[in-house]
């Protein structure tokens, strides 16, 4: 064989076996990228997976903490509106002690003045039953007083008169006496 055809088909198998190193390479680079592109699309669905998963935990985590803020929301709501029901019914119940309080202090005030009157009353009917009493024993004793007077001026006429008389007689016995 010439020199000149070995060189061709050396070069040929040189240039065969870089086009089949090229070719094999280029086919492990494709497999390889091929297998990184499997891999990541892998991952890629595992994350993807994964978020979704985390998206719909959080979505119901989200609702319910919606849900119990809306429950706390409306809990408050119902608090505030019972502590002001009750606020509403406290004050008409001081405003009814009060008027009670003050009811009581004018009810007490009018029983003591009425027993203050009722006193007064007792007192002045006291005075007036020991004033009658007193008429009625000076008004007795008045009376008593006038029938001696009347009993003395009696015995007194009467005396006066027996010695009128007994003065007569006598007059008359010393004039008689004298004729």
């Amino acid at each position: 064989m010439r020199p000149c055809v070995i060189r061709v088909l050396f070069s040929l198998n040189a240039l065969l076996h870089t086009s089949r190193t090229k070719v094999l390479t280029t086919m492990y680079a494709l497999m390889s990228y091929q297998i990184a592109l499997i891999t990541e699309c892998l991952m890629t669905y595992c994350t993807a997976v994964r978020a979704l998963t985390t998206m719909y935990a959080s979505m119901p985590c989200e609702i319910t903490l919606c849900t119990t803020c809306l429950i706390t929301y409306c809990t408050a709501i119902k608090g505030i509106t019972t502590m002001h029901a009750l606020m509403c019914y406290q004050m008409p119940l001081i405003t009814e002690c009060f008027i009670t309080y003050f009811t009581d202090v004018r009810a007490l005030n009018t029983m003591y003045a009425l027993m203050c009157y009722q006193i007064a009353l007792s007192t002045e009917c006291l005075i007036t039953y020991c004033t009658a009493i007193r008429a009625i024993t000076t008004m007795y004793a008045l009376m008593c007083h006038q029938m001696a007077l009347l009993t003395e001026c009696l015995i007194t006429y009467c005396t006066a008169k027996r010695a009128f008389t007994t003065m007569y007689a006598l007059m008359f016995y010393q004039s008689a006496l004298c004729t």
